[in-house]
């Protein structure tokens, strides 16, 4: 999980807000072609959100449009709040995701591929005809920050892995090889001081 000690640590510098980024919690694909989280995961991700509410300021949730995410984003509001704030759903966080910059081509390639192969090539420069370069990626983040309002400490973001690896690649956070069968762990990503 992510380390609850640095994001203390930020928050007690009054100039910072941050924004955290997630993967939701372990996917669940059951018989109804659902992709759900599962009851494990669902613990998990309570006992994430009891962590956040512990820091006791103002965090407020946006989630990919996904399901899985959607599920992790309300289990995440129900602890840290209540359920009494809005979550706000975002494309920029997957479906399809900041990273991709022409959706049908994207999921022609993922069809015959996967995430982590798509996410290898990219690194070495291929697939810019459909995903955004780590440069456009800085931009497009940048200009999402700029919209979120200032009265909260912490925006925790839950999104899929594709735009968790992509965007942290982009920052020069993560660098996942796929060849090793490293990959973005459910309820991990990064977090961004601005």
């Amino acid at each position: 999980m992510i380390v609850h000690k640095v994001i203390q640590k930020l928050i007690d510098d009054p100039s910072h807000r941050l924004a955290v980024f997630i993967r939701h919690g372990e996917k669940d694909t059951s018989e109804s072609g659902l992709v759900l989280i599962t009851d494990k995961a669902k613990i998990n991700v309570k006992a994430m959100g009891l962590r956040f509410s512990g820091l006791n300021v103002p965090i407020k949730i946006y989630s990919s449009p996904e399901l899985r995410c959607v599920e992790t984003a309300k289990i995440l509001n129900q602890e840290i709040s209540s359920g009494n704030d809005d979550i706000v759903l975002t494309s920029f966080l997957g479906d399809p995701g900041v990273h991709i910059k022409n959706n049908d081509n994207y999921l022609d390639i993922f069809n015959r591929s996967d995430a982590r192969k798509i996410y290898s090539q990219w690194k070495v420069g291929q697939h810019y005809n459909i995903l955004r370069t780590p440069e456009e990626l800085q931009n497009e983040l940048v200009e999402f920050l700029k919209k979120i309002p200032t009265e909260n400490k912490i925006s925790l973001l839950v999104s899929q892995s594709g735009t968790v690896a992509a965007l942290g690649y982009a920052l020069g956070l993560l660098d996942y090889d796929t060849e090793k069968s490293e990959w973005v762990p459910f309820l991990e990503g990064f977090v961004i001081a601005y």
